[in-house]
């Protein structure tokens, strides 16, 4: 039996979720726009939104985490709207490596006039993370989020279900073996409750590594102490020695 293929027309992308802001114009900086994402994800394509069709501008987007931070650059593009009868052409999305950063900013080169009036939008996409648990006991379940001291505790999901996958459309499934005695099924959140609050989401305070410190420092200045009072014994013992003559 013989096969035969050719290459396909498009490449098809995994589905992504996304999350899109308006930009704020930047005071005394044209062509600069800032854009908060309300949170962190783990984007990898990055979509901007024109304000006016028939626009082509060349960018520059940065990033950081906090707003003190530093401003990082993360890519370069060319990004356009074209419309004529009713249809419109835009670029591509960006292709990013994987960013958390909550925070963006948008840079426009304004030789070409820049975007026009209006503010553009940023919109990023990421791959969703699936959470699989083998469910002991009656529902509802609980699931908690957010704590600091949290510890990886998941084993490789091939473990559990042989030949897991995800189907095109978001479906899991599992080799015919698997599946033939095993249902997966699909879990649905609840509105989410606070529990231990925002401090949980901060890291402990290491009191043995500021214990270290501390002992460390009493160290150096016990060192330092010792040295002074070998330095002024030593100024004393031409004065003090046998071979001193008496004064006067």
């Amino acid at each position: 039996m013989a096969l035969a293929g050719e290459p396909a027309a498009a490449v098809l992308e995994a589905p992504r979720q996304w999350q899109q802001v308006a930009g704020s114009a930047v005071q005394e900086q044209p062509g600069s726009y800032r854009f908060d994402l309300g949170g962190q994800f783990p984007a990898d394509r990055l979509r901007l939104l024109l304000p006016q069709p028939n626009s082509v501008a060349a960018v520059e987007l940065l990033s950081r985490s906090r707003a003190g931070d530093a401003w990082r650059r993360v890519t370069t593009a060319t990004v356009y709207r074209l419309g004529a009868a009713g249809q419109e052409v835009v670029n591509p999305d960006l292709a990013i490596a994987v960013n958390s950063d909550r925070h963006w900013l948008l840079r426009v080169d304004q030789r070409g006039g820049g975007l026009g009036s209006g503010v553009p939008e940023l919109a990023a996409g990421w791959l969703p993370q699936g959470l699989i648990f083998a469910a002991r006991g009656p529902a509802p379940f609980q699931l908690a989020f957010g704590s600091s001291s949290a510890r990886p505790g998941a084993y490789p999901i091939t473990t559990l279900v042989p030949g897991y996958r995800m189907t095109d459309d978001g479906q899991p499934v599992a080799d015919a073996a698997a599946a033939a005695g095993l249902e997966i099924g699909r879990a649905t959140t609840a509105a989410v409750h606070l529990l231990a609050g925002e401090r949980a989401t901060r890291p402990a305070t290491d009191w043995r590594r500021w214990g270290l410190w501390a002992s460390l420092l009493a160290g150096v200045a016990l060192l330092g102490w010792m040295a002074w009072r070998l330095v002024r014994q030593l100024a004393r013992a031409p004065q003090d020695g046998p071979g001193a003559g008496p004064a006067g």
